[in-house]
């Protein structure tokens, strides 16, 4: 076994914080949700709100 087929590359990640706020549920108007991921901000928060549909706005 070659030392490339022991330790594969892995993909690039770029770390990101975020916080956004969910514009149309009123009992969380003023507050902010925060997060961390190696992905797209917008791809996690899509699936932290699942098919609930709720507009969201990414303020960080």
């Amino acid at each position: 076994m070659s030392k490339q087929e022991f330790f594969p590359e892995k993909a690039e990640a770029i770390p990101t914080i975020y916080a956004y706020k969910l514009s149309n549920d009123t009992s969380h108007r003023s507050k902010l949700k925060i997060g961390f991921t190696n992905r797209t901000a917008q791809g996690r928060i899509r699936e932290q709100i699942g098919g609930t549909r709720a507009e969201f706005q990414i303020v960080i």
